[in-house]
């Protein structure tokens, strides 16, 4: 899993994350399961830029 820091612009992906299994539902589960957890344990924050200003939004984590 790699998740992006820095300036990201809209449409721009984030997060990848790759999985290997022998069965494509339990690769699907392990990814959801990733995602999951990076919500949950990373502090995440986001800066939304507008042509007004920016705001600072809280993540989780």
């Amino acid at each position: 899993m790699a998740h992006r820091t820095g300036r990201v612009e809209p449409q721009e992906s984030i997060v990848s994350i790759h999985v290997a299994s022998p069965h494509r539902k339990e690769a699907f589960m392990a990814c959801e399961w990733l995602i999951d957890e990076l919500k949950k344990q990373a502090p995440l924050w986001k800066r939304e830029v507008t042509s007004e200003g920016s705001t600072w939004k809280a993540g989780l984590g």
